[in-house]
This record gives structure tokens, C-alpha cells and sequence, in this order.
């Protein structure tokens, strides 16, 4: 699931989230953009848990952010839980 920023909004809160069902072959991560380089940033999460994601900024260069996960594994019972905003 990805949201396109680009004139949406400037900023998309930092959350936490709760992931169940993964798996490392699932390779499930959340890209985001960093207001301080404007690059394209992303963390792992191929382990079942909870997670802090750091906010993400609109920038040029990246206009998309949000979760992806390895189409190669589509039998996943994959989920991912917004449990609180900062």
C-alpha cells in the first residue's frame, strides 16, 4: 500500500505499527523520505512485532511512501496494525 504525497499533504506522521504473518522470504518494508536529504529511506520489517516508522516528507524526487511486500509470496497471511501516532 503506497500514498502518493505529492500535493496531498507535506508531511506523513511517524506511527507505530504491528506486523503479524511475516516472514523474511515475505520482504516487507516502509519507504519513506526524510526532510533532511531527500532520499528514498526504507525499513525492514520481515519480522512479526511492533515498529516505530519515522515520518516521511513530500520531496521532488519521491512521491510515493508507504508499505511494499515481495509479490513472489502471495499465500502470506500478512497484516499490518497503525497501533498510535506521535
Amino acid at each position: 500500500m503506497f500514498l502518493q504525497i505529492n500535493g496531498l499533504t507535506t508531511e506523513i506522521p511517524s506511527m507505530k505499527v504491528k506486523v503479524t504473518g511475516a516472514v523474511k522470504e515475505s520482504y516487507l518494508v516502509y519507504q519513506y523520505c526524510i526532510k533532511e536529504d531527500n532520499n528514498i529511506h526504507v525499513v525492514g520489517l520481515n519480522a512479526d512485532g511492533e515498529y516505530v516508522l519515522p515520518a516521511s516528507y513530500h520531496s521532488e524526487g519521491l512521491h510515493w511512501t508507504g508499505f511494499k511486500a515481495s509479490p513472489s509470496a502471495p499465500a502470506l497471511d500478512l497484516k499490518v496494525e497503525i497501533l498510535e501516532q506521535y
